[in-house]
């Protein structure tokens, strides 16, 4: 397939026979609610190195709004945890205190660690959060020009790996082997996005759309005049969401630059090595953590390897597309069953 509209489009053709019965649905249903009482309420503000985009399905906009400010007062507060390029950041204070023994740790802290750990698991390794190691010395070779030799990049490596983070939830502490860095980039939008769908819920929201630059999203229910919530993403592909979260990850969107060679910013944690092939991955999944993980993880395998990986986890559909390249796909995108998470 030539386009990454043309991949999105593949994607969601599974779900093209269900659109008819849905869209017919929804219109009866729309007709007893009374729909000029319904707007979307929508708010944007910088969070967590991008734009957080929160739009609410409401019949009372004021109400809509405090809820709003509920999900940002709540965004902000993670991300003071979750932080690394603030000192007073909880999780830049763990990094600064590797070594030195148990350190207490926020109930955020410790389950957003604990999840990461068994993200690894899954993954083989591939998805890691203590590779901020290996982040920092492509970093630090940006800045002085030069790509770092081989004996470098070991040390980093020896340094990483999430099964080397120790947790006792019991006593609320969690601690770092000298050299470890934990880095939340590629794991904590997703995760927030968990907790603010719960929170929604928990108030009766049940028609939202939570975007995280185009890259995290959490779909609720449905907008007003549709059976689906439509996201584009970079380059012009949309995406078919309800009830299910989905994280964009595209191997070259940001990168290094040493000696005029473009290194990719997400670096493989079994090599130490940045990835230097474009390549994009789309997971649609049940929860927001779950997508993210994955996403950044089929953006470091190699296509068909990685599929093959996520075919075997339950609540996952997911595909991977190269430019030029037949999309590789799970088996759940090329089936008429559908999913509903």
């Amino acid at each position: 397939m030539g386009s990454v509209s043309g991949f999105i489009a593949q994607l969601h053709w599974r779900r093209a026979a269900r659109v008819a019965l849905a869209a017919g649905a929804l219109c009866a249903a729309l007709a007893c609610a009374t729909p000029s009482a319904l707007v979307h309420v929508t708010e944007g503000r910088p969070a967590m190195g991008t734009i957080l985009e929160i739009t609410l399905v409401a019949n009372d906009p004021a109400r809509a709004h405090a809820l709003i400010e509920r999900c940002f007062a709540e965004t902000a507060r993670l991300e003071m945890i979750f932080t690394t390029w603030r000192e007073d950041g909880e999780l830049a204070r763990l990094n600064a205190k590797a070594g030195q023994g148990p350190q207490k740790a926020s109930p955020e802290l410790i389950w957003i660690l604990k999840d990461a750990q068994g993200f690894a698991r899954e993954t083989g390794g591939v998805f890691d959060v203590t590779v901020g190691p290996l982040i920092a010395l492509w970093r630090e070779a940006e800045r002085r020009g030069a790509a770092p030799n081989d004996a470098e990049i070991a040390v980093a490596r020896a340094t990483v790996g999430a099964e080397h983070i120790r947790i006792d939830a019991e006593q609320g502490t969690t601690a770092l082997d000298a050299g470890m860095s934990v880095d939340l980039g590629g794991l904590a939008k997703g995760w927030a996005l968990d907790r603010l769908g719960e929170l929604l819920q928990a108030d009766g929201v049940d028609r939202a759309l939570l975007n995280f630059g185009g890259s995290s999203l959490l779909a609720l229910g449905a907008p007003i005049d549709d059976v689906y919530w439509r996201v584009a993403v970079d380059g012009g592909p949309v995406l078919l969401l309800r009830n299910e979260s989905a994280s964009v990850s595209s191997s070259l969107s940001q990168f290094f630059e040493i000696a005029g060679r473009r290194y990719g910013h997400i670096v493989d944690p079994r090599t130490g090595l940045p990835i230097q092939y474009q390549q994009l991955a789309v997971v649609v999944a049940a929860a927001g953590s779950l997508a993210e993980a994955w996403s950044k993880a089929l953006v470091i395998l190699p296509s068909a390897e990685g599929v093959a990986l996520a075919e075997h986890r339950d609540a996952l559909e997911a595909g991977v597309y190269i430019e030029g390249v037949e999309p590789v796909q799970t088996s759940g995108l090329n089936d008429d069953r559908g999913h509903e998470f």
